[in-house]
């Protein structure tokens, strides 16, 4: 059996992967599909400045792109989705990357 000793700073650098904080918060979102094969109303579970995790009943896979998008002020982020988690329901855990930082999509807020 090996042993892996990890000393304090490494361990922290582990624990610290998001860029940004990530915040609890419901705020209502529309996801869409690239083409329109996909549009569902949802809120954010949890968001940060690189993305969001949604919960969906639609269909998705890891490397799809879609539209996250604001239902007040119509205006929209491009991502992908870079994971898929638990179950409730009929929904699924959907963690949206932006591909590029948006710390201004959830100003106003």
């Amino acid at each position: 059996m090996t042993t892996l000793i990890l000393d304090e700073p490494v361990i922290t650098k582990l624990r610290e992967r998001r860029r940004s904080p990530r915040t609890s918060m419901c705020v209502d979102l529309i996801v869409c599909g690239v083409g329109g094969a996909l549009r569902e109303r949802t809120c954010a579970l949890s968001l940060n400045d690189q993305g969001v995790l949604v919960a969906l009943a639609s269909k998705v896979e890891i490397g799809q792109t879609v539209l996250v998008r604001d239902p007040e002020s119509f205006v929209e982020r491009e991502g992908r989705v870079v994971s898929l988690g638990r179950d409730y329901g009929r929904r699924r855990e959907v963690a949206i990357e932006f591909t590029e930082p948006a710390p201004d999509f959830w100003l106003d807020r």
